[in-house]
């Protein structure tokens, strides 16, 4: 039998501050933000299952279902493919789609690209039957596009999927193959595609239609095949398809950083990628939507708290204080300090304070840039806050200096853990956070977000 399967609401600000929040847990050690997710030793329960491409070749791939504990939801199971890297299916395939089935309730299918009688030279790229043999993939998009299109076919058919909520996801070779799929035009993944780590060339011919499917990329930062200009490149063959996309990046990760069996894993990363896997694989298959409502609490719950910058002759500033119920010197909690956007602390920036207060358990503390003086005038206009934030973009190690003030005021705040300090900013404040990264005493907090900070005014030396 089948059954209707609730929606859970989520607002699309209270989406991003979880992530947020769940991120400064990681960056923070709470074990419970970030888990990791699987590992060599991960179960495997999935059923072999022979298909065939447009030209008739036997592929072979690996089902997994959710565990049997009720009926099926209305119109089936959501379904994610899963693209294999350039060992073909093995056993990582495998465990991921158990990991799928029995973490995440979806059905799970290990797609064959490769084919049953493939003659799979051994994995050297500096053999040229190695380079000769995934060639007629990476070279042939339309070939390798035909043989993924077979795999998500076959799993559209199944009698438990939902047809309308397929999704696919695709790791290193697979991820490259992602992105092959949305550039010809390919829609039968409807519901969102995942590239993992994939190879991008810039000179890699771009889409030739319009994308469809929102795309998401989880890349390593020190991947030599992801560079920062195939990343740039990517992302503009993205919007010139008119494609809704996201992609995230880890300082330092190099490729192959998901598959516990290469010496390239990386477990924190690997626990991240996967949390945004989830998260948007959530929204795309419409178990989480986007509440239209305020996200944000409606009482501020904050005090006014008096401080200064004392390497600016104790320039005084006021910032605002949101603390969690329950909190005391024997149990200090950690802190999130936000830095505001060019308006200067506002009802927002208190909202977002209360927020991280009552629903993490935070202590939310908005921090002031401006000074005591410009906050209580009632003779300051737009303009003349215009001209401040502009000040303060050119004059970056000052702003680095208001943010300072904060973070010692707060490190010092007996109900905070001062081990455990985070920074984030909107805007103008979203700028500030990206200042303080580059030339700012970072070895005071745990983790720096910004918001859509801009960059117009350039970058500090670091």
């Amino acid at each position: 039998s089948r059954e209707q399967e609730p929606k859970r609401k989520m607002s699309f600000g209270k989406a991003v501050i979880g992530l947020l929040a769940a991120s400064v847990a990681s960056l923070l050690d709470f074990s419970s933000a970030f888990e990791v997710v699987g590992g060599p030793s991960s179960p495997i329960n999935v059923t072999a299952h022979n298909y065939t491409d447009d030209e008739g070749a036997l592929l072979q791939g690996f089902l997994s279902i959710p565990p049997n504990t009720g009926p099926i939801p209305g119109n089936g199971y959501p379904a994610v493919v899963i693209l294999h890297d350039s060992s073909g299916v093995d056993a990582y395939e495998k465990q991921r789609a158990t990991m799928l089935a029995q973490q995440l309730g979806y059905v799970a299918f290990a797609a064959d690209i490769f084919g049953v009688y493939a003659e799979m030279p051994t994995r050297d790229f500096r053999d040229p039957k190695y380079r000769a043999f995934m060639g007629q993939f990476n070279n042939n998009p339309a070939f390798f596009v035909q043989r993924i299109r077979a795999a998500v076919d076959f799993v559209k058919s199944l009698d438990i999927v939902d047809a309308n909520n397929v999704a696919m996801i695709g790791y290193c070779f697979g991820g490259t193959g992602v992105i092959q799929y949305v550039y010809v035009g390919e829609t039968g993944a409807t519901a969102g595609v995942v590239a993992f780590h994939p190879s991008l060339s810039p000179d890699t011919p771009g889409p030739v239609a319009n994308i469809t499917p929102p795309v998401l990329v989880i890349t390593g930062g020190s991947d030599f095949l992801t560079s920062p200009m195939a990343m740039m490149t990517l992302e503009g063959n993205l919007n010139s398809a008119q494609a809704t996309w996201e992609t995230v990046r880890y300082a330092g990760i190099n490729h192959a950083w998901t598959n516990w069996f290469s010496p390239n894993y990386d477990e924190r990363a690997d626990a991240r990628s996967w949390y945004s896997m989830k998260s948007f694989l959530g929204f795309q298959f419409g178990h989480e939507e986007y509440d239209t409502q305020p996200p944000l609490p409606a009482s501020t719950n904050v005090d006014a708290v008096a401080y200064a910058d004392k390497s600016d002759n104790g320039f005084a500033l006021q910032g605002y204080l949101s603390v969690p119920n329950d909190v005391s010197t024997e149990n200090p909690v950690p802190a999130v300090i936000i830095l505001p956007d060019m308006d200067g602390p506002t009802l927002y920036e208190k909202q977002r304070a209360a927020q991280i207060s009552q629903e993490f358990g935070f202590i939310g503390f908005v921090a002031d840039i401006y000074g005591y003086d410009v906050q209580t005038s009632t003779a300051i206009s737009s303009s003349d806050l215009d001209n401040q934030a502009q000040m303060y973009l050119e004059k970056k190690e000052l702003y680095v200096s208001r943010i300072q003030a904060a973070v010692d005021f707060i490190k010092d705040h007996a109900l905070v853990d001062s081990d455990n300090i985070a920074v984030m900013g909107y805007s103008f404040g979203g700028t500030g956070s990206i200042y303080y990264t580059l030339i700012g005493d970072t070895s005071k907090v745990k983790s720096v977000a910004s918001f859509h900070g801009g960059l117009l005014n350039g970058l500090p030396n670091a």
